[in-house]
């Protein structure tokens, strides 16, 4: 390819790596979500590592499900 057709290529390239991110970002959110409400109505449990480790911890069951209601995500 010539400059022209590089640089073409470099621009598709790039918007389609950014469609993909968005795309990836869309699907993050709705597992978020997904996760956010099994909480909500109680559809979950604890493993024992994860009991063992709030106990280590000191952090209550409370604590975690306010954390992962609060919709502060940094992904």
């Amino acid at each position: 390819m010539g400059e022209m057709g590089d640089s073409i290529f470099i621009q598709v390239l790039t918007i389609h790596l950014i469609l993909d991110t968005n795309e990836i970002n869309r699907k993050i959110d709705s597992m978020i979500d997904d996760i956010r409400q099994k909480i909500a109505t109680g559809q979950y449990e604890y493993s024992k590592h994860a009991v063992d480790q709030t106990i280590k911890r000191r952090i209550a069951v409370q604590d975690v499900v306010e954390a992962i209601a609060s919709k502060k995500s940094d992904y």
